[in-house]
């Protein structure tokens, strides 16, 4: 199953997109992969970052955590945030947000 947003235009720069995400309930196993987080853009049909998230990556079950990745901007993109699950456990994401960190 995968999440995908909408397509945005982000200028140049480097951000940080955080993920906000909690885990429901036991997952199958701790060492599975929970889901994965990544970045990417139609425009270059490139991944830009990406990051697998386990059980243990999870502090507490039923709480909201942020999960983050830092991308790089050398020029506009339009961008796309998703979110994989493997469904080796529920869990529930309350938003993706995306703050420019510098000029690159």
């Amino acid at each position: 199953m995968a999440i995908i947003s909408p397509r945005k235009e982000i200028f140049q720069g480097r951000y940080r997109v955080t993920f906000r995400m909690k885990l429901e309930g036991n997952p199958l196993s701790n060492v599975s992969r929970i889901a994965r987080i990544d970045v990417v853009s139609p425009d270059t049909r490139r991944l830009l970052m990406a990051k697998d998230l386990f059980a243990d990556d999870f502090l507490a079950d039923n709480t909201y955590q942020e999960f983050s990745l830092s991308v790089d901007l050398n020029r506009p993109l339009n961008l796309r945030f998703r979110v994989y699950s493997d469904g080796a456990a529920s869990f529930c994401i309350d938003c993706i947000r995306i703050k420019r960190i510098s000029e690159v």
